[in-house]
């Protein structure tokens, strides 16, 4: 005669479940986290910079969260795309030239409309 045990009904299994699903959960939280830290931390990169080669557009969605927290502290600060990168453990050195140079809006005064991102 088969063995039937009814999960739901067994504490330990019941247990045992939860917490296997809880984790899954906790996980998958982290990682939808993280990637939507990743593609935001590139659409500033490109509003910026303009558009990036794809190998780096790859490297930056592979950062830890450290390093797309140090990239996102300097974002607005640094001269250039490599400066916003950091040192060497952050990425591989970068052609400047492979990259637009920062956007200019130009001034934008109090109660003024802000400028439009297509403005060159």
């Amino acid at each position: 005669m088969p063995l039937v045990v009814d999960f739901a009904q067994d504490p330990y299994f019941a247990r045992l479940f939860r917490k296997i699903r809880d984790e899954g959960r906790a996980e998958g939280r982290a990682e939808s986290r993280a990637k939507g830290e990743a593609l935001l931390l590139l659409r500033l990169l490109e509003r910026r910079f303009g558009p990036l080669p794809a190998d780096l557009r790859s490297r930056i969605l592979a950062f830890d969260s450290q390093a797309r927290e140090a990239c996102a502290d300097r974002i607005f600060d640094a001269p250039t795309l490599a400066a916003v990168l950091g040192d060497p453990p952050l990425h591989q050195p970068i052609a400047e030239d492979n990259v637009a140079g920062p956007r200019s809006v130009g001034p934008v005064s109090p109660g003024s409309p802000p400028p439009s991102p297509m403005t060159p």
